[in-house]
């Protein structure tokens, strides 16, 4: 966990020192170099296949069914702040978190990870923010467990990583990103000691 650490601070600390630099690019019709500007915020929010160990995968499968409940599984991805460091990647550093609910009417519990990474976007084509990216998180895990009675309880931080990618869309200014990702992250609590989650998203990069 502090190899972890360590390594998302200096790679922050290097995305600030690139950010100093001036990386805004104007939009060149004869080149067809997308404009860059100098620093890009990130946000984005889908739905996610969320498993646990076999045995914690199959207790709450079991609970779903026994007792006629709802699951709503989700993935969150907030306060992504990227800088460019060449005409095709953006590197910075992001908070991908993974929502999974159990619930009627009356009450709920709800496991949430979280990865709280550096992350790096890559445009392997010409045009910087438009079609095909691909994305590299790793950084520090966490987990909470929390329910509609206020309680709440974190477990053990551990390492984590998400590898994906999509298309992305330019509409001038904004992309949208469609992704699919797979983040996994090592924690602990109780008999869980690994969240992976497959995650199909909608985000906007400004």
């Amino acid at each position: 966990m502090k190899f972890a650490t360590v390594l998302v601070a200096l790679l922050a600390m290097v995305s600030i020192g690139l950010a100093q630099e001036d990386w805004e690019k104007e939009y060149d019709d004869n080149s067809g170099t997308a404009y860059q500007e100098g620093w890009y915020t990130y946000w984005g929010l889908g739905g996610a296949s969320v498993s646990y160990t076999d045995e914690v995968d199959d207790a709450l499968d079991e609970m779903v069914d026994d007792y006629d409940l709802d699951r709503m599984q989700l993935t969150i991805d907030m306060l992504g702040f990227y800088w460019p460091i060449n005409n095709n990647t953006i590197l910075g550093f992001v908070i991908n978190a993974a929502a999974d609910r159990i619930y009627d009417s009356d009450d709920w519990f709800q496991y949430n990870s979280y990865l709280y990474s550096a992350s790096a976007i890559y445009y392997p084509g010409s045009e910087f923010g438009s079609g095909v990216f691909l994305r590299g998180d790793v950084g520090m895990a966490a987990f909470v467990a929390t329910d509609s009675d206020e309680n709440s309880e974190n477990g053990e931080k551990g390492f984590g990583f998400l590898v994906g990618g999509g298309y992305s869309i330019n509409l001038g200014g904004t992309r949208i990103l469609l992704n699919v990702n797979y983040a996994h992250r090592s924690v602990e609590f109780f008999e869980i000691d690994k969240v992976s989650v497959i995650g199909f998203s909608v985000g906007g990069l400004f």
